[in-house]
């Protein structure tokens, strides 16, 4: 691999391990606020 393509490896690793924890820090939100056990919008916006 080129120093090039390692660096648009770890550049699209690094943006998706962020979008990741911020899905991940959303979810906790959204269970801390049900914390009647009700399904939470962000995962099932059907309910």
């Amino acid at each position: 691999m080129t120093r090039q393509g390692v660096i648009y490896l770890l550049v699209g690793l690094l943006i998706t391990g962020v979008s990741f924890l911020g899905v991940l820090y959303q979810v906790n939100e959204a269970m801390a606020e049900d914390a009647d056990g009700s399904v939470p919008q962000l995962i099932c916006p059907l309910h």
